[in-house]
């Protein structure tokens, strides 16, 4: 078993090729003993592939989000947006419609659209958004909503609804749904959109949001476009010194404020950072095992001349294939889970549309090799201080 480790070993090292023919032996030997621990090279790739798939849908999610909500908000027509100083989400934001006119009053602002965005549980259990604004068409234009039933609302009792949260609430177009007591709207419309925080949504008649929650004369948020985009800072100062109790934030930063993105993006980092961890702790136990099996192997080796370095090498080719074996596995899996999750758990409509990034391959192949790289310091140095002797006359 150990002829092929023995005899070239010295000729070849003597040549100065000793870090080919360690990587040469080790894949062999590698597979050699994935082959022969079926069981335990299975359990290991398994349960790698699937904390890899929970870091592949977390990042995504995490990502998308941010990405969603900075897209929309770097496009033309919006430079600067207005909220609450201290609101940590724009749902919890207030600014009287006073402010807003005398904010608009200002020489360098070029188009203004305000917004109304509340939650709301719809049938008890399914939180929507509501949103009204003075001018609708823009939205439309903004967001690339495009209607999918039905038509857009005119009226104060009619409602434009996402067409996912429709098929979640089991209506139909015409039906009339119950947002507040004895007020019943229409529904006569329904839409997508590429934000999918929009496709938990409802879009209605400004006035009739303020009448049912009791806000009159209150928005949310005031998109403001400026005649100059160069005057961006100097309008933002001029905003926060003035209006003491307002926030006014640059369009490409507007991601950061938000509290509940922000909250959610944390999130997902926490839970992709305990997942490495959790790989890390699998693949190390799965060697301690592995290596507790074959002392007598590796007292043979270093019985003929191998040096830590060199059974370190071999045993770290093994548990790399098998964290990279564990990684693409996760990260193909990370598929079929994401549509799953999207067509048929409710919760989904909450979530990024697109959680899947081509790019995070690349994050799994650099962790694999760091996790198969480092997973087998602690479990070869336990193995290798024994002295020789020892370790084969307990064999």
């Amino acid at each position: 078993m150990y002829k092929g480790t023995i005899l070239p070993a010295g000729d070849i090292f003597s040549r100065g090729f000793s870090f080919l023919y360690m990587l040469g032996v080790g894949f062999s030997y590698s597979l050699r003993n994935i082959i022969r621990s079926r069981a335990r090279s299975f359990f290991t790739i398994f349960s790698v592939s699937l904390i890899v798939c929970l870091y592949t849908i977390s990042n995504g999610i995490g990502n998308s989000l941010i990405g969603q909500i900075n897209k929309l908000m770097n496009q033309d027509g919006v430079d600067v947006i207005i909220q609450s100083k201290y609101s940590i989400n724009p749902t919890n934001s207030t600014i009287s419609q006073k402010t807003i006119e005398k904010i608009l009053k200002k020489s360098n602002i070029k188009a203004s659209e305000d917004l109304i965005i509340r939650s709301r549980r719809l049938k008890g259990e399914y939180l929507a958004y509501m949103i009204g604004a003075t001018n609708f068409q823009q939205i439309v234009d903004k967001m690339s909503l495009s209607l999918v039933q039905g038509r857009f609302h005119e009226k104060k009792n009619e409602i434009l609804i996402a067409e996912q949260l429709l098929k979640v609430l089991g209506l139909n177009i015409g039906d009339t749904i119950k947002l507040a007591e004895d007020k019943y709207y229409k529904i006569v419309g329904t839409y997508e959109t590429w934000i999918n925080f929009f496709n938990a949504s409802i879009f209605i008649d400004q006035g009739e949001i303020q009448d049912i929650l009791g806000i009159n004369n209150q928005k949310n948020l005031l998109f403001i476009s400026l005649k100059d985009p160069n005057d961006i800072q100097n309008f933002i100062k001029e905003v926060n010194h003035e209006f003491s109790s307002l926030k006014a934030i640059g369009s490409k930063n507007f991601s950061n404020s938000l509290g509940n993105a922000k909250s959610i993006f944390y999130l997902m980092s926490v839970l992709s950072t305990a997942t490495l961890v959790l790989t890390l702790a699998v693949m190390c136990n799965t060697f301690i095992i592995a290596i507790n099996e074959r002392k007598k192997e590796i007292g043979i080796l270093r019985a003929i001349g191998w040096t830590k370095k060199m059974i370190y090498m071999l045993f770290m080719v093994e548990s790399t294939i098998l964290s990279l074996a564990g990684g693409i596995a996760g990260f193909l899996l990370s598929f079929p889970i994401s549509y799953i999750v999207k067509k048929n758990i409710i919760m989904s409509i909450y979530l990024p549309t697109n959680t899947m990034n081509f790019e995070v391959i690349y994050e799994i192949f650099f962790i694999s090799i760091i996790v198969g790289m480092f997973s087998v310091i602690l479990p070869i140095f336990s193995a290798t201080k024994k002295q020789i002797i020892k370790v084969l006359k307990d064999e």
